[in-house]
């Protein structure tokens, strides 16, 4: 992690698997937290840009690419241990399927460590700065994704429903910026990804 000329919080993480590994971490990041009380429920700010997200591929174990991720966890479902605590993930990706020049914007339900519930956003371009919230909207029980194109000022929303009781605050309310790299083992060619993010002005707020 390192802190820019201009004050932006700068996350980037290779990861590599070379020729002769067949195993290797399938898992790489590089986190940044923002916010640790329960009581809050948007987590975001209005400076995310994706600089870039370079993949070497392997075509015969293909992966999900790299990520750069909004992740909060606003309350628990009731069982108060923090594999019970509920949230969402909001996230900007590529993978080498991707159009060239493009992240894809995504969010999906988090309970501890199962990931359900994915909403497709939309696509912006690489280098775009964009403003991304990610909101608990209690009242309604859902979370809400918004990217808006701080250029062309286009807004992309959507909503995450869900069933859960939300009455108990999370056991660990955890706010967090990240970039994630799934790169492929592959035992052909060295494959690897690479990801670098820009974030401004991050708040978290009530």
């Amino acid at each position: 992690m390192a802190r820019g000329r201009s004050g932006h919080v700068i996350l980037a993480w290779p990861g590599e698997c070379g020729t002769a590994v067949v195993r290797c971490p399938a898992l790489g990041n590089r986190t940044k937290a923002t916010g640790h009380p329960s009581d809050r429920g948007t987590a975001g700010g209005p400076g995310v840009v994706v600089r870039g997200i370079e993949e070497a591929p392997c075509t015969a174990n293909l992966q999900f690419g790299g990520q750069v991720q909004i992740n909060a966890r606003f309350f628990d479902a009731g069982s108060g241990v923090p594999s019970d605590d509920v949230g969402a993930s909001f996230a900007f990706s590529r993978a080498s399927s991707d159009p060239k020049g493009q992240i894809f914007a995504w969010a999906r339900i988090v309970q501890g460590f199962n990931y359900f519930g994915f909403v497709p956003i939309g696509h912006i371009s690489t280098g775009t700065p964009v403003t991304a919230t990610l909101t608990w909207d209690k009242t309604n029980h859902q979370f809400i994704a918004t990217a808006t194109n701080d250029i062309t000022q286009v807004k992309m929303q959507i909503t995450l429903p869900y069933s859960f009781s939300d009455n108990t605050p999370a056991t660990n309310p955890t706010k967090d910026l990240a970039v994630v790299n799934f790169p492929a083992n592959c035992t052909s060619h060295p494959a690897g990804v690479y990801t670098e993010a820009t974030f401004d002005n991050v708040g978290v707020a009530q």
